[in-house]
């Protein structure tokens, strides 16, 4: 049986605080990435608001939790009337200023250029795919278990290992050789292997034997990557790699400095040459590395004459960690979910002081050759697709797609064309704009392009149009007592309604070419007075002390051209 994941505490203790019931609890939730997973994680930030959704409740002790807001699907999302989304191609096109080809925010006096993104995956070819395609198809690596689940359990490690890099598959491979009594042995409590040790001894040890000999020179992933170094060495530009496995990190640290001896690289971890032993460093160390990588996103500057071009990594620096003077991401190794690259792309995806490009590469592992192992096992391209899929509706919520499957431009490596290719793309801020935003902004974008020209219309302003609903409306901007109340009155129904700012603007919305309705002013003016007059009898206000700012007739699109038989 699958076992349920625990809850986090700080999550359990959101949660006791929001459920308190106090009557005037205000809940404000911000998130960068809500979508991680699944749906679900959506959900669980959304039960921390207040309870106010529609029941259908059928026991009673359940309503509360029935009351949560909850969506199926992440469109839904920004649907929500508890729920707004602003992302930075948003803020760019109708928020940012142009200056040449650039774009900027402006904080107080000072310039925040949005970066332009170009996005590359990368492909290479994975080593011995031969015989450890045979050696995993014929059982080698799997556990004595009816529980698939356990059963196959070393398959993952194996596959995440192989495509990670040659020290991370030896060290993997000789743990399972050396299973069970052995100095490198896994601890399997009670299951074994399905093979004995020396049947997987036998097989693995000539590969374990052909990864200690192996160079740098003999890595195509390697080469590659010290390719992409190499260029921005030239163009002054930092990097920072994300790995999935520690051995990797090392492998890296090390092949790097050899590869490139005038390179300044750093690493969060290390390994204990007396023990063997591959750990994180300690946490004020990584600190201290970090600033000493970024001083300038980091304010410390002053605090070190020491500086680092490459900065390697796993994920456990992937989040919240200012990084951006780099402007290069790479992903050495994929991520199993969408949020993985998007925190990982976040290091450096952010205003800047100067414009710039920020670019970030996906390693994507391939299999030489079509096999049961690519399809069935490993799954390799699989993988990648999934992720692909799962990002595509992760990025509805998101700022920015950090990850291509597009095939706009072919790169090949000089010293290993047949081998790796590069598939590049830039992302259009333009067209990235609209997709996905909550309605609220994409009206006071329309604000702000025309904001010159709205606050030169003089107050009390009549205007009509035609509108789909099937009665006439009559909605009136009104100024009481400093506040702005925006009123719809049905003169047919004698009905006053008081909707929500985005009902509001989804109402009046007008672009440039709108047509005006052909109407009876005297008569809009009697319909107006009659809507003042019904929202100060509801409000019990003076219609002394009521201003009318504005008022848009709304004429149904079948009605014909008189009004007067609707003030009979």
């Amino acid at each position: 049986m699958k076992k349920q994941p625990s809850e986090r505490q700080a999550f359990i203790r959101l949660r006791e605080f929001c459920q308190k019931g106090q009557e005037n609890l205000k809940v404000l939730l911000l998130t960068g990435s809500p979508y991680a997973r699944d749906i679900e994680n959506i959900n669980n930030q959304l039960f921390l608001l207040p309870h106010t959704a529609e029941s259908h409740a059928l026991l009673p002790d359940y309503v509360d939790d029935a009351r949560a807001w909850k969506v199926g699907n992440a469109s839904e999302f920004v649907q929500l009337p508890v729920a707004s989304q602003l992302t930075t191609p948003h803020v760019a096109k109708y928020y940012g200023q142009q200056e040449g080809q650039d774009i900027y925010i402006k904080f107080g006096e000072n310039h925040r250029y949005i970066p332009k993104v170009k996005l590359h995956t990368i492909t290479f070819p994975l080593i011995f795919d031969t015989e450890l395609t045979d050696a995993i198809l014929n059982g080698c690596v799997d556990l004595n278990s009816r529980n698939s689940m356990f059963r196959e359990v070393f398959k993952r490690v194996v596959k995440i290992a192989w495509a990670s890099s040659p020290l991370s598959l030896q060290g993997v491979l000789e743990r399972v050789s050396d299973t069970p009594g052995g100095s490198n042995a896994y601890e399997l409590e009670k299951l074994q292997f399905t093979w004995s040790r020396q049947q997987r001894q036998s097989v693995l040890k000539p590969l374990i034997d052909e990864l200690k000999k192996f160079n740098e020179s003999s890595d195509i992933k390697l080469q590659a990557l010290s390719s992409i170094i190499q260029k921005a060495q030239t163009n002054y530009q930092k990097v920072i790699i994300f790995c999935e496995r520690h051995a990797t990190v090392i492998y890296l640290h090390n092949s790097l400095k050899k590869l490139l001896p005038s390179l300044q690289v750093t690493a969060t971890i290390e390994s204990n040459n007396d023990s063997q032993k591959i750990e994180m460093k300690e946490t004020k160390e990584i600190e201290k590395l970090i600033k000493q990588f970024a001083p300038i996103a980091n304010a410390a500057e002053e605090e070190s004459e020491k500086t680092y071009d490459v900065f390697i990594s796993t994920d456990a620096h992937g989040v919240g960690v200012n990084m951006q003077d780099a402007s290069i991401v790479i992903n050495y190794d994929i991520d199993w979910t969408p949020i993985g690259p998007t925190q990982r792309a976040g290091r450096i995806l952010r205003f800047w002081h100067l414009p710039r490009t920020i670019e970030i590469y996906a390693f994507v592992p391939t299999l030489t050759s079509p096999t049961k192992l690519q399809y069935d096992l490993v799954e390799i391209q699989k993988r990648w697709k999934n992720l692909i899929v799962r990002h595509q509706e992760s990025k509805k919520l998101i700022d920015l797609p950090v990850l291509t499957s597009d095939d706009t431009q072919e790169i090949n490596l000089t010293a290993m064309a047949s081998r790796t290719t590069i598939q590049s793309g830039e992302l259009n801020l333009e067209a990235l704009a609209d997709v996905d935003i909550s309605p609220y902004y994409q009206h006071t974008a329309q604000l702000q392009l025309n904001r010159r020209y709205a606050e030169g219309i003089a107050n009390d302003i009549i205007s009509a149009k035609i509108y789909s609903e099937e009665t006439p409306s009559v909605y009136i901007l009104l100024l009481h007592n400093k506040a702005y109340h925006g009123v719809f009155y049905n003169p047919q129904k004698l009905e006053l309604r008081e909707p929500n700012i985005v009902n509001v603007l989804e109402t009046i919305a007008c672009h440039e070419g709108t047509e005006i309705a052909n109407v009876d002013y005297d008569e809009v003016e009697k319909l107006s007075d009659s809507c003042i007059q019904a929202w100060c009898e509801k409000h019990d206000a003076k219609w002394e002390e009521v201003e009318r700012i504005c008022t848009l007739y709304l004429k149904p699109e079948k009605a014909e051209d008189g009004l007067a038989d609707l003030l009979i």
